[in-house]
């Protein structure tokens, strides 16, 4: 018969850990909900932005590293916000795949299921 001592101290439960299943069935549910816009075509503004020279040319890299989205555009995409990143995005996919729109969607579908894989390394350490 335990004593009561005994009984009140317990020991700690193991912590929870995240397994490899845990990461794959994340992934597979994320990237099953947007499978289907890999069909998808360009929208307005992505035609508005991608038909300048800027986001098909490597000599223009500091320009999109200092430049908005009113300054790359030529005024016609009236917002004035910088976003180098997306700007970098978008001209990396325009030179290496063209101007299809299936693999800016693949970028677009890949990026957030990479941050996911490297939320979940972190949260096992």
């Amino acid at each position: 018969m335990p004593t009561e001592a005994a009984a009140l101290h317990r020991e700690p439960p193991e912590p929870f850990r995240l397994g490899r299943w845990t990461l794959a069935l994340i992934l597979l549910i994320g990237g099953a909900v947007y499978v289907d816009c890999l069909g998808y075509q360009f929208v307005w503004d992505d035609l508005i932005i991608l038909k300048y020279q800027v986001f098909r040319d490597p000599r223009e890299l500091p320009r999109l590293l200092t430049q908005d989205f009113l300054d790359l555009t030529g005024g016609d995409l009236d917002v004035r916000y910088y976003r180098p990143v997306l700007a970098l995005s978008l001209a990396a996919d325009a030179m290496l795949w063209g101007m299809h729109p299936g693999w800016f969607r693949l970028t677009n579908l890949l990026l957030p299921l990479l941050a996911t894989a490297l939320v979940w390394a972190v949260a096992r350490l």
